[in-house]
């Protein structure tokens, strides 16, 4: 982990540091060319579909779209992450929050999962024990607390509000 600026060194450490405590949630820094990507889910798209590639046109920032920097990221498996880009070149730099949860496990989500995603049912007890390691937590607290302590390191983050996307 290298960062190339003081300030975003000592936001990270705090964000790591409070997340953790609060809401037993990680906090993980990426940059190019961002060896660690899958650690961004723990792993488990690349465990379920090998081949798939991360990318979302609606998560790509912009010059053109400075506002395009604070994403609430809901994953069609049911989770959470907060996506913060530090700049906006055409690899950034970013902070990754999650993955969580924000809503209960109702009885029959993971019947539903797996029909959904067209997924063996074999994968059932080990799709189990990875949704039990995912915290329960309130979206708007941990996206509120994530802007409000990059906010006081990165002034440029104070008036941008969450985006949120589907991802699929």
């Amino acid at each position: 982990m290298t960062f190339q600026n003081k300030n975003i060194e000592a936001c990270f450490h705090l964000l790591q540091k409070v997340l953790l405590e609060a809401f037993q949630t990680e906090t993980l820094f990426f940059s190019p060319p961002y060896a660690d990507f899958k650690d961004i889910d723990r792993g488990i798209r690349n465990i379920m579909w090998p081949d798939f590639l991360n990318t979302n046109e609606a998560l790509i920032p912009s010059k053109d779209a400075p506002e395009r920097r604070f994403f609430i990221v809901r994953s069609n498996l049911g989770f959470y992450n907060i996506i913060v880009y530090l700049n906006l070149e055409k690899s950034p730099d970013f902070f990754s929050v999650g993955p969580f949860r924000s809503e209960e496990i109702s009885p029959d989500f993971f019947a539903k999962l797996i029909k959904d995603l067209e997924l063996s049912p074999n994968i059932l007890t080990s799709l189990q024990s990875y949704y039990d390691g995912f915290p329960y937590v309130s979206l708007c607290s941990i996206s509120s607390v994530t802007k409000e302590i990059i906010s006081a390191f990165l002034p440029e983050f104070r008036d941008l509000s969450a985006i949120l996307v589907e991802f699929e």
